[in-house]
Order: C-alpha cells, then sequence, then structure tokens
C-alpha cells in the first residue's frame, strides 16, 4: 500500500476506507463487468476537503477515479488494475442547496441522487429534466459528468442543455464556480460547458445550479407495436406533428426486451403467489 497519511490527515474517522471487503463493492461496476484494485476509497464530506485532497494528489502524483453512483455501463467510475489509483467518491457531498422558484432553478450538490432530488421537486410541482432508469441508485455529479440524456430527452434535451452553473475542484485543487442564475450572460468563456461531459478528466464537479420546469399536470402514455421499425419513425414524425413540444420521452424496446421483461414478470408473479 502507497502512504497516503497526508490525504488521511484531511479526513474524518468514517471518511475513508481500506479495508478490501468494502474496497471491492467501489472497484468493481454494479453488474460485475468491470473489476479493479485499490488500496484507497475516500468519502470526503466538504468542497474544502475535496479542495485539499486533489493538492496534495497533485504533488505526490496519486491519481484519482472520481466516483458518483457506480451506475454506468461502461467503467468510468472503476479503478484499473495495478495502476495505484485512489477512488474518491463523492457521496457525502449531498445537500439540495436551494430551491429557486422564483428563478425555476435547483442547486445540488454531486452526491445527490437523482431520485431525491426529483421528490423533493415534486413536493413544490417542480420537474428536474432528468429521468432514467437508474434514477435510485446515480447521482446528479456524475450525470453531468457524462452529459446524462435520459427519457426526457426530446422535450428537455441533455443535462447540458438545462445547467446554469457548476462548480468544480480543477486538477490544481482551485475551486471553480459559477452558480449564478443568469440566463443572458455572454461574457467570456463558458467554463462549465466543458466540465460537463469530461468525465472528470478537468475537474471534479461537486455542485451545479440546474434549470427546472413546471410539472406537468396529465402524463398518458401510449403503447403501440409494429412488425417493422420504418412504422415506429412514422409514429413519432405524426406524434411530433399533432403534440409538438407536450411529447417528453419516446422510448423503443424491441421483441427481444420486451421477451425478456414477460419472462421476469412472470417469475416475479409466481414468487408473490408462492
Amino acid at each position: 500500500m502507497n502512504n497516503y497519511n497526508s490525504i488521511l490527515k484531511v479526513l474524518g474517522k468514517n471518511q475513508y476506507s481500506t479495508d478490501q471487503t468494502i474496497i471491492k463493492n467501489y472497484a468493481t461496476d454494479w453488474r460485475g463487468e468491470y473489476v479493479g484494485d485499490t488500496d484507497l476509497v475516500i468519502f470526503p464530506d466538504s468542497l474544502q476537503k475535496i479542495s485539499e485532497i486533489i493538492k496534495i494528489c497533485e504533488k505526490e502524483r496519486i491519481l484519482i477515479v472520481p466516483q458518483g453512483g457506480n451506475t454506468g455501463l461502461v467503467g468510468g467510475g472503476v479503478p484499473r488494475s495495478k495502476k495505484n489509483e485512489i477512488i474518491l467518491n463523492l457521496s457525502k457531498i449531498n445537500k439540495i442547496r436551494e430551491i429557486d422558484l422564483l428563478g425555476n432553478s435547483v442547486t445540488v450538490e454531486a452526491g445527490c441522487v437523482l431520485e431525491d432530488v426529483k421528490k423533493e421537486l415534486y413536493k413544490v410541482d417542480r420537474e428536474f429534466p432528468l429521468s432514467m432508469g437508474s434514477k435510485g441508485n446515480c447521482q446528479i455529479g456524475g450525470n453531468i459528468a457524462t452529459n446524462a440524456g435520459g427519457l426526457n430527452v426530446i422535450k428537455y434535451g441533455t443535462i447540458r442543455q438545462n445547467i446554469l452553473g457548476i462548480e468544480a475542484v480543477l486538477p490544481n485543487g482551485e475551486v471553480y464556480s459559477s452558480l449564478k442564475n443568469i440566463k443572458k450572460n455572454n461574457t467570456g468563456l463558458d467554463l462549465k460547458q466543458l466540465l460537463i461531459g469530461s468525465e472528470g478528466i478537468l475537474g471534479i464537479i461537486t455542485s451545479a445550479m440546474i434549470q427546472i420546469y413546471p410539472l406537468p399536470k396529465e402524463k398518458i402514455v401510449i403503447w403501440a407495436s409494429f412488425k417493422e421499425f420504418k412504422e415506429v419513425l412514422k409514429l413519432y414524425i405524426f406524434l411530433l406533428n399533432k403534440f409538438k413540444d407536450l411529447i417528453t420521452s419516446f422510448e423503443f424496446m424491441n421483441k427481444g426486451s420486451i421477451e425478456i421483461l414477460e419472462k421476469h414478470e412472470l417469475k416475479l408473479d409466481n414468487l408473490k403467489r408462492n
């Protein structure tokens, strides 16, 4: 194990682990497809601690893998094997700092779980512009770092189109912050747009101000089946012409996906009966 004493001095007792039994859960993706190794996983609980740790890592040439909910499909949040990388997990910076109903924005920290944010906004009749299957585990920082699209991209665009401001720690440990709800801002370079989708290589996103929308008063779901894919496209064009920006999502499931769903739904029903 490398000497990480300078890092551990910054952290509290429950903000790191060197226990390989615990580390294994963080060094492996949720499907078990990507497996790496590390001697240390850290859970800093403040922007200041992250900044200090990044400065130490830059000075001592310690490699870092930023990690959110670790729900990705390409292993981006998993350390490589035998590369002496540490995991910086952002789950402990998880506050909703502000919900601005006048400016229609929410300021959230990177470790906030997507579904938790959506539930809080639901209480004040607002919609967060991102929804996906992993919403119960994925974190906002990871959503931004990967420029997540999700189910509602037709109406709201990817997360990039909804970011008003970002706070991040840069590779030298400096803090960059643009958490201002100014929609008409044409001053200088828009650094936040470089950070969105950068997957941690340009900095670690710690917080963001995100556009929110009035909660739809009514939702209608339409299921349709077709023998040929071109008919699916015809339906999409018809619905788009008919309902325009009222459409929030349009998803395609092939026959194989439906069969898997039916198979496991049947298993679930049998378990409930027994």
